[in-house]
């Protein structure tokens, strides 16, 4: 088994902007969405939509449920990744864990999810 995706929704300027921020910070791609009676966007890593977004006006106010605590995401270029959020100015914290060769970084997406970025040896 594994993850195939998540899905947020909201009204579109909403979706819009979490849309903007898994492209511009996550460095996901806007790619190709089925055709179906909802709007939205399907947003890529390589050949994989891993993040649906789907219009729902009735979800006008982006909510996290308590019980999901965060999505982790495998990451290379950690350097190129931390650049990003600092260029889009985005509150971020660094963890390092030595003995698995691993560094994340803790952030929160638009929808107020918490995101875990791993990156395994990739530190200089």
């Amino acid at each position: 088994m594994r993850l195939e995706h998540y899905n947020i929704c909201g009204p579109m300027p909403f979706l819009e902007e979490v849309r903007d921020f898994y492209v511009k910070v996550m460095g996901l791609t806007n790619g190709p969405r089925p055709e179906t009676p909802v709007r939205g966007f399907w947003l890529y890593t390589g050949s994989r939509p891993v993040v649906h977004l789907a219009e729902d006006d009735a979800k006008a106010m982006p909510v996290t449920p308590p019980h999901l605590d965060h999505i982790a995401f495998s990451c290379d270029d950690f350097e190129e990744v931390r650049r990003r959020l600092e260029r889009e100015d985005l509150s971020h914290k660094v963890n390092l864990i030595p003995a698995a060769g691993l560094t994340q970084i803790f952030l929160r997406d638009p929808a107020g999810i918490r995101l875990e970025l791993n990156f395994y040896g990739d530190r200089k």
